[in-house]
């Protein structure tokens, strides 16, 4: 193994004065795993202690030496992350994936090399190498490009941070030329693989949701808003199992009734704050929400195909039905079986 040049030596010992506050020889002597020899360390501190370096030792248990730095030094010295933060910085290089081809993905990607560079080597990994191997994944399924939008994405944050209302030009589907708006931009909102805009437009005294990917461009003006405290995108779709749905809609008690074979994938998850789930001696689950009635909570209910079954209320149980008939009605021709 190569041995540990002084300059090295200096630089880790400073580090992990910074990243632990206290030091001893021993701990130093295990942190280079036995190949820096006692008397070097003690020669290193020495030497840094005569360089200016305000190190301060006092003795500790078996009146061993404790070595500290003042803390008004620590600000001069590159902090060195610890395990929590550099899993934080790679899981951020993996979510960062998302925002492929965006200067998001890039930033990220820059940061990641910064938390690499400040991550002593033993803190994740054994100090011989300089292999970080994955430790997140993240799988996405339809999923929209967002490698050409760098722009729209970089100025809607950017209006975000400035508090600056903007004019859209907005490719509303069936519409030939866009449309221009203005609006008070709230949030970049990640959503089933997409993202949206949430923005709120005055005129008509509501939020909305653009897609991104729909945005073909974007003016901030000079005109500042004033942001309401009182946001919050929980708030925003409190009563909702996902983000959609009319804002004058009122929730309505839901209760489904899952099968034992997904009951326990359905139980262990949050699907919304207002659900209670209670099991049945058969291992049936019993799924009740207080949730507005949307195409994006009828969209869930298939999803689970014929392990689930809509107790209430009526209206939903005859949504779903007519859902089912539609169905059939593609796939059955003349055999199709309507349902009652």
């Amino acid at each position: 193994m190569p041995e540990y040049k002084q300059i090295e030596r200096i630089i880790l010992i400073l580090q992990r004065l910074a990243l632990y506050k206290q030091v001893t020889v021993n701990s130093l002597y295990d942190y280079f795993d036995g190949r820096v020899p006692r008397r070097t360390i003690q020669r290193d501190l020495y030497e840094l202690s005569n360089a200016g370096i305000p190190i301060v030792d006092l003795r500790g248990k078996g009146r061993e030496k404790v070595y500290s730095i003042e803390g008004y030094f620590l600000k001069f010295i590159p902090h060195p992350l610890g395990n929590e933060e550099a899993n934080a910085a790679f899981f951020l290089d993996k979510f960062a994936e998302i925002f492929e081809g965006t200067s998001i993905a890039e930033q990220a990607r820059g940061l990641l090399e910064k938390a690499r560079q400040l991550t002593p080597p033993k803190v994740v990994y054994p100090m011989e190498t300089d292999y970080f191997p994955e430790l997140f994944g993240i799988t996405r399924i339809g999923y929209v490009d967002y490698s050409g939008h760098h722009h729209i994405i970089d100025r809607f944050i950017e209006a975000v941070k400035m508090q600056k209302v903007c004019k859209v030009a907005y490719n509303t589907p069936g519409s030939e030329e866009p449309n221009r708006f203005e609006v008070q931009p709230y949030l970049l909102l990640l959503h089933k693989g997409a993202m949206y805009g949430v923005v709120y437009l005055p005129y008509y005294e509501k939020f909305i949701y653009l897609h991104i990917h729909r945005m073909a461009d974007i003016d901030i003006l000079e005109e500042d808003f004033e942001r309401d405290d009182d946001f919050s995108i929980e708030k925003l779709r409190r009563d909702r199992i996902g983000i959609f749905g009319q804002e004058d809609d009122k929730p309505e008690t839901v209760v489904l009734k899952f099968d034992p074979v997904v009951a326990d994938a359905v139980e262990c998850r949050i699907w919304h704050n207002s659900q209670k789930c209670s099991r049945a001696p058969d291992g049936y689950l019993t799924l009740e929400m207080d949730i507005i009635i949307s195409d994006e909570l009828r969209g869930w209910i298939l999803s689970w195909q014929d392990y689930i079954q809509v107790l209430q209320p009526e209206s939903l149980v005859s949504d779903i039905k007519g859902k089912l008939n539609c169905i059939i009605e593609k796939y059955g021709g003349n055999d199709a079986k309507i349902l009652d």
